[in-house]
């Protein structure tokens, strides 16, 4: 039995040394089947580890612009979440779904009002389409708010550079 099993670790060894580059073969070929496979994921795995950091320090700074499609950044959202599920590594729903409201600019802070005080539960994608059907509303609330801004925002100053002028004129008279 343990001359089978020998010959058994034996071809798995010569197995994985045929499915290896060259160099990775000149590495391992001194090596047995477990200490091959320990060897790769010191290797392999940090590599995978590093692209996670990547991806979550992108997901944990992404912040949509003014203006932008929240489609377009929710799917962008949704993707870097995808990237980081793995064996090993679990996002709690509850989290990824707070990442994408959090990462939505001032415009939608109604909408994740609305969003909690509701009690809404969704999944991503239904979030990214919650997004989409309201969307059109903020931005065309947004463009009236800037118009009634900008006119307010004139008239406020003209009526206080008029006052300055009152006020400095009576005391020269």
């Amino acid at each position: 039995a343990y001359l089978k099993h020998k010959d058994d670790v034996d071809i798995v060894a010569c197995i994985m040394l045929v499915a290896m580059t060259s160099e990775l073969q000149k590495q391992h070929e001194h090596m047995d089947a477990r200490t091959m496979i320990v060897h790769l994921k010191e290797l392999f795995d940090e590599r995978k580890r590093t692209k996670r950091f990547e991806t979550s320090r992108s997901l944990f700074r992404s912040r949509m612009a003014e203006g932008a499609s929240a489609v377009d950044h929710g799917l962008k959202m949704l993707g870097y979440i995808k990237k980081l599920e793995s064996p090993g590594f679990v996002m709690v729903h509850e989290l990824s779904i707070n990442l994408v409201l959090q990462s939505l600019p001032d415009s939608y802070s109604q909408f994740v009002m609305n969003y909690y005080v509701n009690k809404i539960d969704s999944s991503l994608p239904g979030l990214i389409n919650l997004l989409k059907t309201v969307e059109p509303c903020i931005k065309k609330d947004q463009k009236s708010i800037m118009l009634v801004d900008n006119s307010n925002s004139s008239k406020k100053k003209k009526a206080q550079m008029k006052l300055k002028k009152k006020k400095k004129n009576p005391t020269k008279a």
